[in-house]
């Protein structure tokens, strides 16, 4: 099994287990709020990566850098330690989901929101790290 076909299966797996539970808990719409948050922090990752791979050699450039996108990019692509990088995609991640289900329970919070979020944080990263790297170029 390659390495992201082994990533998307637990991620799939941890997804679904918290997902069930939280439907069992704390009722189907929490879980549903809970999974339109994650998939549309999902979606957040993904488009800030790819905008910022667009600009990848342009990023410390004049304009980019004074927007702090070096910044950003140098977190995502993990430069700056595994710890910044989780809480960059975890900050993403999160955003939608506290805009959809502003105000739970806090057992459902701790229960159901937070290992969601931490489990599709670990997933990206783990996809990030399994993505090929383009070979370099000597000049």
């Amino acid at each position: 099994m390659t390495c992201k076909k082994f990533g998307f299966v637990v991620f799939l797996s941890m997804i679904s287990l918290f997902i069930s539970a939280g439907v069992l808990y704390y009722g189907p719409r929490n879980a549903v709020l809970t999974v339109m948050g994650d998939l549309v922090g999902v979606l957040i990752v993904y488009l800030v990566w790819i905008s910022l791979d667009k600009i990848a050699d342009r990023v410390y450039e004049s304009i980019y850098w004074r927007l702090g996108l070096d910044l950003v990019y140098d977190f995502l692509k993990g430069r700056r330690g595994s710890v910044r990088q989780f809480v960059s995609i975890f900050m993403l991640i999160s955003l939608p989901l506290f805009a959809f289900n502003p105000h739970p329970s806090n057992e459902f919070f701790w229960r159901v929101v937070i290992p969601v979020d931490i489990t599709t944080t670990l997933a990206i990263m783990y996809a990030i790290t399994c993505a090929p790297r383009p070979k370099e170029v000597d000049k």
